[in-house]
């Protein structure tokens, strides 16, 4: 097995320090921050230590997210006015809308 060059192994005192941060009630990100770790890294001793992370601020902000995305996804309406007779109809986004005759031009 080839290890990367800044390979450093966990020690107990990188296990203890997570279960001390984890009952203070830090989260994963900062927990990585403060003993300068990846956060996979302290994902896995977390795993490895049956630690769990509150995670109702993320699928708060998840949810909120998705909402944004399915308000910007909803059904737009906008008016095409046809010209010739002034007719105005609103047609829904995506709808095909065409001449009846469409303008056929050769180069």
């Amino acid at each position: 097995m080839v290890l990367r060059r800044d390979y450093r192994p966990v020690t107990e005192e990188g296990y203890d320090a997570v279960a001390e941060l984890h009952a203070q009630g830090l989260g994963r990100n900062e927990i990585a921050r403060q003993i300068n770790r990846a956060q996979r890294t302290v994902s896995l001793i977390a795993q490895e230590l049956g630690l769990e992370f509150d995670v109702t601020m993320t699928e708060v902000a998840t949810a909120h997210r998705v909402a944004q995305l399915a308000a910007k996804r909803s059904i737009q309406r906008f008016t095409v006015t046809r010209s010739i007779n002034g007719i105005v109809k609103a047609h829904s986004a995506g709808t095909a809308v065409s001449l009846v005759y469409p303008m056929r031009g050769a180069l």
